[in-house]
């Protein structure tokens, strides 16, 4: 449901888009990266064992925070929804859903905080925003978007970065500082890169858009 009402919102975009000749993957982008309204929701936090990444597969607003050492999770939701939002840590992976049988009020969405000190691989899927703030990294970086969420971030520092969007997802990814980086698009999505690349390599496969106006060697 949640899914449908995003994609709704989407087409009506596409519709005001039409008529004022607007870019249309700018509007997309700025419904995703919205902040959400908490107005009424309950918190729960959790403490974690360590994880070095993070897949979020339902429609929720995930912001990450590096620590210094410790992993937890802070979740708000409406009450009676609380309870079937799911976070577990499997394998060094932090996996963050909803249970299928519960459906969201109208109009909510499920806002997470993540702190952890080093995750290395970020994935969404079905989701609304992941934000990732400031990233520093010893190892290397993966960063995908699989449908119509966005994922951006301020300062991003690894050996080397490789970002995919598969579907109508966006990227707006700033302070990139990497000896390798590596961007593709499956589809129409859209891709904006800015910081300091040693080498890129961009693959578009599909109507999607790589920009790399502001990256520099």
């Amino acid at each position: 449901m949640k899914l449908r009402l995003f994609l709704l919102s989407l087409l009506s975009l596409f519709f005001l888009s039409s008529c004022h000749h607007t870019d249309i993957k700018e509007l997309v982008k700025q419904l995703a990266e919205q902040e959400s309204d908490t107005t009424g929701y309950t918190k729960t936090t959790k403490h974690l064992m360590p994880f070095h990444a993070v897949f979020v597969d339902c429609f929720a607003d995930v912001t990450y925070t590096q620590t210094a050492d410790e992993s937890r999770i802070e979740i708000m939701a409406p009450p009676q929804s609380l309870q079937y939002v799911e976070s577990v840590v499997r394998n060094g992976r932090l996996e963050i859903g909803i249970n299928r049988r519960h459906t969201l009020p109208n109009e909510a969405v499920v806002v997470v905080k993540v702190f952890a000190p080093s995750v290395s691989v970020f994935s969404l899927s079905g989701g609304k925003c992941l934000r990732m703030g400031k990233v520093n990294s010893s190892v290397p970086m993966l960063i995908n978007v699989c449908g119509i969420g966005a994922v951006t971030s301020r300062e991003l520092k690894a050996p080397s970065i490789d970002v995919e969007v598969e579907g109508a997802g966006n990227m707006d990814l700033q302070g990139i500082d990497t000896q390798q980086l590596e961007a593709s698009i499956n589809g129409a999505g859209n891709i904006i890169l800015s910081g300091k690349a040693t080498s890129r390599s961009v693959e578009v496969q599909g109507v999607g858009h790589i920009d790399t106006t502001n990256l520099t060697k």
